[in-house]
């Protein structure tokens, strides 16, 4: 899942312009195509999301969003759909980041993990994934279907909105973290 406003004008929104309408769209990786969008009504792209979810046949995929959808109506809208989610965990969902953050932590490096590094275009890049379960949490889960947190270390890499040193993840199985960081390399 995506959200995406469309670049604003300079300009718009002023002197009668019409601003850009908020987007989201669903991205199929393995056709590596867009499978459909649809406007975000006043600018909830989370409405816009879970309708979007509900028609579409999930069953057996899984679905990854930013940390935007990571919150328990998006969790029960894929559980329902028979699908499994990783969903970008930040400080927005404070309580199961902390938790996660804390729990990782605790640790350290023994606990599962995944990591390569990359060299190309004139720079180098080191990941490492980590995935333990959600029952390593001290809070209690508070999305639907939970049962491991997990995080990705960058280093090499442009620093930035898109490519951030830390990122966590929730998500309904450890199997699929790995399966998500490979292909995402």
């Amino acid at each position: 899942m995506t959200h995406r406003p469309h670049p604003a004008r300079p300009g718009a929104g002023r002197q009668g312009r019409r601003v850009p309408p908020l987007v989201v769209s669903v991205w199929d990786s393995q056709a590596r195509m867009t499978l459909t969008q649809a406007r975000a009504p006043g600018g909830n792209a989370v409405a816009a999301t879970l309708a979007v979810l509900r028609g579409l046949v999930l069953k057996g995929c899984t679905v990854t969003a930013d940390a935007l959808h990571c919150h328990p109506k998006m969790a029960e809208a894929v559980l329902e759909a028979k699908a499994h989610y990783a969903l970008a965990l930040k400080a927005n969902n404070g309580p199961l980041h902390a938790a996660a953050e804390q729990a990782l932590a605790q640790v350290g490096t023994a606990v599962p993990s995944y990591s390569c590094e990359e060299r190309g275009h004139g720079r180098s890049e080191w990941r490492q994934a980590s995935v333990i379960p959600a029952t390593s949490l001290v809070r209690p889960a508070t999305l639907p279907g939970l049962t491991a947190v997990g995080s990705e270390h960058l280093a090499g890499a442009p620093v930035g909105p898109v490519n951030e040193p830390e990122v966590f993840r929730a998500m309904t199985s450890e199997e699929f973290f790995f399966e998500l960081f490979a292909y995402m390399r």
